[in-house]
């Protein structure tokens, strides 16, 4: 019995190695020189980042103003109310709303 299973994963390691290989083979990732592969794999973890900038408060009391502004923005909610105004604008312009004209062009061109 554990003869039959130690076969059974020594078989499947087996084909899932071919697999592997017969598909870098196929993708012609083989013809890569490792320089090549270096740069591939240093854009591909460039592309994953996923950065997020944070403006610091100054430590001086230069501007209070500032800190509180900064304070502000920083904040989730404060996110969360912009796309929601934005939300919110967006279904107002496409409204159409009462005894509108339509014979007269509103959009100056």
């Amino acid at each position: 019995m554990i003869l039959s299973l130690l076969f059974l994963n020594l078989f499947v390691g087996v084909v899932i190695e071919t697999f592997n290989k017969e598909k870098e083979t196929l993708s012609l990732n083989s013809m890569l020189t490792n320089g090549e592969r270096d740069w591939i794999n240093v854009q591909l973890l460039g592309y994953r980042a996923k950065p997020q900038v944070r403006i610091r408060e100054e430590q001086h009391n230069v501007s209070c103003f500032r800190n509180w502004c900064i304070k502000i923005t920083n904040n989730a909610k404060f996110d969360t109310f912009i796309m929601g105004c934005i939300i919110l604008n967006t279904i107002v312009m496409g409204t159409e709303w009462y005894d509108i004209n339509p014979g007269i062009n509103y959009v100056k061109d």
